[in-house]
């Protein structure tokens, strides 16, 4: 009787003790995950700095610009616009900007095969203008700076209306709405 009850009793420490091994290893396979998500949201951060900071620099050269020009505060514009989970922003153009015949677009995004489409409508919400764009890099993990210019034919009279930047669900091929603000023309 002695022996089977040291045998269940060794048979016992040597279960606890390979439970404990395996919680050990698990715990370490989860913290490494963890790191690995801080190090992504890290480079995330990193590069939300840097357009902000980008965007700061922009906004100083308009102000260093425009000192001597009289300028009405419905005109002054806002260059920074972000999507709702911050994985894409447009720099230019700015809110409530008069978009020419050619107007640069400027940013950053995270956006599915680095496509995304930039659509002005007029006040109705008739589409005026639509084409496809490309960020840079298309890298999943970072934010890729786009730089383009584009070129349509404004409407003949004046107006407002709003310009999108749109993207592709790689889940379903549905339309995305990123960023959207007004402009004039």
């Amino acid at each position: 009787m002695k022996k089977v009850l040291i045998v269940l009793t060794t048979l016992f420490l040597i279960f606890l003790l390979i439970a404990s091994v395996g919680g050990v290893v698990y715990m370490y396979l989860k913290l490494k995950d963890c790191d690995e998500q801080v190090e992504s949201y890290q480079a995330i951060i990193e590069s939300n700095v840097s357009v902000v900071a980008d965007c700061q620099a922009d906004i100083k050269d308009d102000e260093e610009n425009s000192e001597d020009e009289d300028t009405d505060e419905d005109e002054v514009c806002s260059c920074y616009h972000s999507s709702d989970d911050d994985e894409f922003f447009v720099t230019r153009p700015c809110e409530n900007e008069v978009l020419t015949s050619s107007f640069p677009i400027t940013g950053r995004g995270r956006v599915f095969e680095a496509l995304f489409t930039v659509r002005i409508k007029n006040g109705a919400g008739a589409v005026l203008f639509e084409e496809n764009y490309m960020t840079e890099g298309g890298y999943k993990d970072e934010l890729d700076a786009f730089s383009d210019t584009v070129s349509w034919t404004p409407p003949a009279a004046s107006g407002s209306g709003t310009i999108e930047f749109l993207t592709e669900s790689p889940k379903d091929g549905s339309e995305i709405v990123l960023v959207s603000f007004p402009v004039r023309f």
